[in-house]
């Protein structure tokens, strides 16, 4: 008797040990669930597998405070193609079907994956890895669908999961084209950061919503266009690329106006949709859109350029550094040229720059910020340093023109110029005037050599022609004549006076000179004799 007893009790054992360790809590030809532990012990819930004759459905369930955070699951159709890295360990990361972005507080969360990728199998039997990362909201956990360990140094495992049809039955009878249809509507949306009317740099926003109108499922659903690479259009967060019957998504992205946009007035593109049907029958279908800028009136696009809108103005004005503030120009000091330049016509110019004859176009900096755009009204100042030479100095002057040009949105170049002559302010130069060194006695009053009633003189007439043309000097005159005549002391003076550099003085002492020799001409023929010295 005791001995029957314990051979009940060691079946019971093994059949609970069994039963708690295959990790099978149910299962029949159309349905398995499996136990999903976390840290090799922990009951976190459960993870579900069936099929239908198009579809393999794997659902993730937790139970209790836990959630989950991401889901890795691996499907094989032969057991020697399960995702094994190099080391012979299972790396979550590279199954086929994740997701690493799972919404907070998700406590269930499913996979539909066409039936056929994987047929026909071995056996009719598929190889699953299911993994999960879990939270109960104090800590996150590691989560595997209990089976067979992949090997003993590691706690990864697999089941198997026997198809409810047979390969045969997995054949149906050819889609229905009727039953294949996808659509997408594209709309679009301006973001009018100002509330002005398009300006480059802000942008559009396009919608796509695609819906699977046909009666079978669609898988690898995506969208492309024209405008933008297939990279730059995600899939919104959490979207398989599955489609069942009736379900829509909707894809959107950002497109940034251009200059050239604007200028056009239009932004023209075609998106396209895809998905595969459960046989790989592939279905599309395109929507196009011309999409009107919402441009104001005054701010570009015209169908004819009214010239009387087309206006820019250019105030070049200049202002002398006075580097030693001795209020006169040196070589080295310089001089700040300002260039004010406005828009004064009544629509955009783009490509605003100024230009001058003096300087190179790379030397004229846009000021910091400006991106070469002139809303009406708007004005922008340019400015730059100009280094005097000796030779600007010599001249007295600096003389050049500015030259500011922009563009309008019918690509009309638009121009004006402002010229300045800068007078440099310069120290007079007076010249250094020179004299004959005067006689000791000469700042006694009456004139030279002393005496108030006659003068001496250093230079002294050379002849003078009688009737018989004979020539006698002065002094032999002086001798002939008992009357002298006698010179005002100012003449002898001036006569006296040296050569000097102003030219004016100069001529006034060759005048002087020539008086005194026709007075002494005059003396002469008068019968009056000059003293000499």
């Amino acid at each position: 008797m005791t001995k029957t007893k314990n051979i009940l009790l060691l079946t019971a054992v093994f059949v609970v040990f069994t039963f708690a360790f295959s990790g099978i809590t149910y299962a029949d030809e159309n349905n398995s669930t499996r136990i999903l532990y976390a840290g090799q012990a922990i009951n976190v819930g459960t993870v579900t597998i069936s099929n239908d004759t198009t579809h393999l459905y794997v659902t993730y369930e937790t139970t209790g405070n836990w959630t989950i955070l991401e889901t890795h699951l691996g499907v094989a159709n032969y057991s020697n193609s399960l995702p094994i890295n190099n080391g012979g360990n299972i790396a979550p990361g590279q199954f086929e079907y994740k997701n690493d972005s799972i919404p907070a507080g998700t406590s269930t969360y499913e996979y539909v994956i066409p039936l056929e990728t994987y047929l026909p199998a071995e056996n009719n039997t598929l190889y699953i890895v299911a993994h999960a990362v879990v939270s109960d909201g104090n800590s996150e956990e590691g989560a595997w669908a209990n089976g067979t360990k992949i090997n003993e140094n590691s706690w990864a495992t697999y089941f198997t999961y026997i198809t409810s049809k047979t390969d045969d039955e997995n054949d149906v009878d050819e889609e229905d084209p009727e039953d294949l249809n996808i659509s997408i509507n594209k709309t679009a949306e301006f973001n009018d950061v100002n509330n002005d009317g398009a300006q480059q740099g802000e942008n559009i926003t396009y919608y796509f919503v695609v819906e699977n109108t046909g009666n079978v499922n669609l898988t690898n659903v995506n969208v492309t266009d024209q405008m933008f690479t297939p990279s730059e259009i995600e899939a919104p967060n959490g979207f398989t690329g599955i489609l069942l019957p009736g379900e829509n998504v909707t894809y959107s992205i950002n497109y940034t106006l251009t200059q050239t946009d604007i200028e056009a007035g239009w932004v023209n593109n075609t998106a396209t949709t895809a998905g595969i049907s459960p046989k790989g029958t592939i279905v599309t279908d395109t929507d196009t859109m011309d999409f009107e800028i919402p441009v104001e009136e005054d701010g570009g696009i015209t169908e004819e350029e009214d010239p009387e809108d087309l206006k820019i103005n250019i105030n070049k004005t200049a202002e002398f550094n006075d580097g030693n503030n001795d209020a006169y120009a040196q070589e080295g000091e310089n001089i700040t040229y300002y260039f004010a330049v406005e828009n004064t016509g009544n629509i955009n110019l783009t490509n605003v720059n100024v230009t001058d004859q003096m300087f190179t176009p790379s030397e004229i900096e846009a000021p910091n910020g400006f991106t070469g755009i002139l809303l009406p009204g708007e004005n922008v100042t340019y400015t730059i340093n100009y280094t005097l030479t000796q030779t600007d100095i010599e001249a007295g002057w600096v003389n050049n023109t500015a030259t500011t040009a922009g563009i309008s949105p019918m690509g009309t170049i638009v121009t004006n110029t402002d010229t300045v002559n800068f007078e440099i302010p310069v120290k007079e130069d007076t010249g250094t005037e020179t004299t004959q060194e005067k006689d000791k006695d000469s700042s006694k009053s009456g004139g030279f050599g002393g005496s108030s009633g006659s003068a001496s003189y250093s230079k002294e007439v050379t002849t003078t022609e009688d009737d018989n043309n004979r020539f006698f000097s002065a002094s032999d005159i002086a001798e002939e004549n008992e009357t002298v005549m006698s010179i005002p002391d100012s003449i002898p003076e001036l006569i006296q006076q040296e050569p000097v550099t102003s030219e004016h003085t100069v001529l006034r002492s060759i005048l002087w000179y020539i008086i005194w020799l026709l007075l002494s001409a005059i003396c002469v023929m008068s019968g009056y004799g000059l003293t000499q010295p």
